[in-house]
């Protein structure tokens, strides 16, 4: 076993931040405890016009920024100077249980890896629909089978060895907004032989005042983000915690289903196509299904699982357009080095 990493610097990135930063922050409090040596560093990234005056009586260091900058720049600059020890990243509107940093670290601790990843939490007490499904979602995503990941990372719960934060050079910035930087951060450190472990027990509530089309919205702009990166790096579909084989089978499924019925109006017999394979897709999906009976209720289910299968077509719609869109990159590459390598007379 190596020796206990004496220095801990959590770090969280606040946009828009002030309606559940403090519920965040003294949340962290009661987490870090049990470590001897740690501080909590606040970026101010934007929309925040009473963060200072909510946070004076915490012990966190702020760092304003003037200028709205992306997730990854906020965590990079959050990051710097911190060269040696582990690096917490916590997003402002997660409320971490009191055990969640421990858990979290402790692989890194012991070094069994050189980062990890935490996870959300079942607790749904005072969410709204929208928020109580993105978080079980995302609760069983995270919780299935496998602790080691390739090719893949998850920020808003999650810690990384600085020396290894500091050789990747962070996060990339060339990401807008929240979207695909931690996806590709996971890429890179699977290229450079890095492991990732997924630690179940390190959970946080999500505060996130999220409707049902801000879900429709955000997986597609990130669904479109997971496509290229992959393509874009070569790697499997399948390293993405959300694109196993079974999640595969069950967009395949919904796309079959909502065209058989949509042909029903054309000959309806082909009802009895819909009905199977809507049923193969319900299969696919029966684990997910009973995390949202069990843990929401009936009412919440049916909700639930039309929300689910319309997420499915989203993120057939995904695949395509981002294959359409690689395949037309990578056509028009070859037409600038065709252009470019055609000879001029002298």
């Amino acid at each position: 076993m190596t020796e206990l990493v004496k220095e801990m610097r959590i770090v969280i990135p606040a946009f828009n931040a002030c309606n559940t930063i403090q519920n965040c922050i003294k949340a962290v409090l009661d987490a870090v405890n049990f470590h001897k040596s740690w501080e909590i560093l606040i970026v101010d990234n934007g929309q925040n016009p009473d963060l200072f005056q909510l946070l004076k009586n915490y012990p966190v260091a702020i760092l304003k920024r003037d200028k709205n900058q992306s997730a990854a720049y906020a965590r990079n600059e959050g990051a710097q100077g911190f060269l040696n020890g582990i690096l917490v990243f916590i997003d402002s509107d997660v409320i971490c249980e009191r055990d969640c940093i421990k858990n979290l670290i402790e692989p890194l601790q012991t070094g069994r890896c050189n980062a990890t990843i935490g996870n959300y939490s079942k607790n749904i007490k005072g969410l709204s629909f929208s928020q109580t499904y993105k978080q079980l979602y995302i609760n069983h995503i995270y919780g299935r089978e496998g602790s080691h990941i390739q090719n893949d990372f998850w920020t808003a719960i999650c810690s990384v060895d600085a020396k290894v934060f500091t050789e990747l050079s962070g996060f990339n910035t060339n990401f807008r907004g929240a979207n695909g930087e931690d996806q590709e951060f996971g890429i890179r450190l699977t290229k450079y032989g890095y492991s990732v472990l997924s630690v179940k027990n390190a959970n946080g509530q999500h505060l996130n005042p999220y409707g049902v089309l801000n879900i429709i919205r955000n997986d597609f702009k990130k669904g479109l983000t997971a496509v290229k990166n992959s393509l874009e790096n070569e790697v499997p579909f399948t390293d993405n915690r959300h694109s196993k084989i079974r999640d595969i089978l069950s967009v395949f499924f919904a796309v079959a289903a909502i065209t058989f019925l949509t042909y029903t109006l054309i000959n309806s017999d082909l009802i009895f196509g819909f009905i199977a394979t809507f049923l193969l897709w319900f299969i696919c999906r029966i684990s997910l299904s009973n995390t949202f009976f069990k843990s929401g209720g009936l009412f919440f289910f049916i909700r639930a699982l039309i929300l689910m299968f319309c997420l499915d077509l989203i993120r057939f719609t995904c695949v395509v357009v981002g294959f359409v869109k690689n395949k037309l990159l990578k056509e028009f590459a070859k037409d600038e080095i065709n252009v470019i390598s055609i000879p001029t007379k002298s």
